[in-house]
């Protein structure tokens, strides 16, 4: 997991988070031939606003025994 600093979205929650790349940006991420540094570290930045959201979750999600989709359902 490649991080970089938190966007907008995060302010409060937390000071990094996950890169989230633009689909749009998919190809050229993943093209084995772009050695094109700058251009590939240009993609890992904070998202714009408006991309992440969050919304309260329960005490489970944070035991690594529990795992079923009610773990990411809003309390």
């Amino acid at each position: 997991m490649i991080t970089t600093s938190a966007g907008p979205d995060m302010s409060g929650i937390h000071d990094r988070m996950p890169v989230i790349l633009d689909p749009a940006t998919f190809d050229l991420w993943l093209d084995p031939a772009n050695e094109d540094v700058e251009e590939l570290r240009a993609l890992l930045r904070p998202p714009p606003a408006g991309t992440v959201a969050h919304h309260p979750v329960g005490p489970r999600i944070g035991n690594v025994r529990n795992n079923d989709p009610t773990l990411i359902e809003s309390v």
